[in-house]
């Protein structure tokens, strides 16, 4: 038995495939070029034993070898499991909530003050992190409320909403924020007047009377 540099052995009675022998005979140096992404793309549906095109033209029929997840009726089950009239009430409830928070803020001055109050929050963090001082963080939440809630005492006359919604407060603020940043104050004057004609035409709701307590010679 024989064996020179970069070949394989020879053996008698066993056969040595083409692939090894090719390989062989190059020294070990013959390597598989990388498939490009168009013959990658072309062996999927292969794979998946999918026609690339169907018959007629149309769209390729899923085989019903596959899995539920692979097949189309699968997706779109998934897509629409949450219909559309179940995730518009939430919205909904926002704007409304949204609403109710604007009838606390009806003052321009009041939400300019709300708009200072944000900048003099964000100033107080940039200097706490400047300074690298992490006791100064104490002030952003102070420099925000005392320009919020000052705009609330001397503007719009009554409390804030933080006192008995925390939640609507945070992200009415956000927005009515964002909207006075973004130039869209106008739009937030339109609304409150559209909520003020619909309170002034809303009727008066009557009081609520007592039940009546029967007397103790009917109950006799």
């Amino acid at each position: 038995m024989s064996r020179t540099r970069g070949t394989q052995p020879s053996l008698p009675g066993v056969e040595v495939p083409r692939a090894a022998a090719g390989h062989a005979e190059h020294g070990g140096a013959r390597r598989a070029l990388p498939a490009s992404p168009g013959r990658l793309l072309r062996r999927v549906p292969q794979a998946l034993r999918l026609p690339l095109r169907a018959e007629g033209g149309g769209r390729p029929a899923v085989p019903e070898h596959l899995p539920g997840r692979a097949r189309p009726a699968r997706v779109e089950r998934v897509r629409h499991r949450i219909p559309t009239h179940e995730r518009r009430p939430a919205m909904r409830q926002f704007d409304q909530r949204f609403e109710d928070y604007m009838r606390g803020h009806t003052s321009e001055a009041s939400r300019w003050m709300h708009v200072a109050g944000l900048l003099a929050a964000v100033g107080a963090a940039t200097v706490a992190g400047r300074r690298r001082r992490p006791a100064l963080l104490w002030a952003v939440p102070g420099a925000f409320f005392s320009f919020a809630w000052s705009g609330h005492f001397i503007f719009e006359r009554n409390l804030p909403v933080g006192f008995s919604d925390p939640g609507a407060a945070f992200s009415g603020d956000l927005k009515m924020i964002f909207m006075m940043l973004s130039g869209r104050n106008a739009e937030l004057q339109e609304l409150v007047e559209r909520l003020r004609r619909e309170d002034e035409g809303r009727p008066a709701e009557a009081p609520v009377s007592p039940p009546a307590v029967p007397a103790l010679h009917d109950a006799a």
